[in-house]
């Protein structure tokens, strides 16, 4: 938690906005209308079972754009890399149970949709995608890393467009 919280502080004392994220990645904004902001997306809440990785920086992301932030994390706030207490600050609850599985389908059930990053092989990923088809609850799976050969700069450009679309 501690090294995403300071990069996603730094960005955010720098001023980084959704629209110098556009415009590093070369794509233009929607054109405005009287009504609605094209940087306004209909995201309320990150939810997350607290894994390191992309489920840690979520939520400290969420958390730095006054976004509500939860989600329900293993028994003993169980992480890959051992307890992680701290997720209490992002407002997780810790599951009755410490297996991975039950909690992943208690937050896909708490969920409007889900978002997954990485590796889509992994057993994680196939589990999450299999409950989310098995509640009928939206799944959008975005690889992690690039494929080999691909420019990160393009890559990362089309991964936040196909990221909006999704939302809106």
């Amino acid at each position: 938690l501690q090294y995403w919280h300071e990069h996603i502080a730094t960005l955010v004392a720098q001023g980084v906005t959704m629209a110098d994220v556009l415009e590093a990645n070369q794509l233009e904004p929607e054109p405005e209308s009287e009504e609605e902001d094209y940087m306004t997306l209909p995201l309320k809440e990150i939810r997350s079972g607290g894994q390191t990785g992309a489920d840690t920086a979520g939520l400290v992301v969420g958390k730095a754009l006054g976004l509500r932030t939860g989600g329900i994390a293993p028994k003993g706030y169980r992480t890959e890399t051992g307890p992680c207490p701290e997720l209490k600050d992002y407002g997780l609850t810790e599951c009755a149970s410490s297996d991975y599985q039950v909690r992943t389908e208690q937050n896909v059930l708490h969920s409007d949709g889900t978002v997954i990053f990485g590796d889509l092989r992994s057993s994680g990923s196939g589990m999450t995608r299999r409950l989310c088809k098995k509640h009928s609850k939206p799944c959008l799976p975005i690889p992690w890393p690039f494929a080999e050969g691909e420019d990160a700069d393009v890559a990362t450009g089309k991964l936040i467009a196909a990221f909006h679309a999704w939302l809106l």
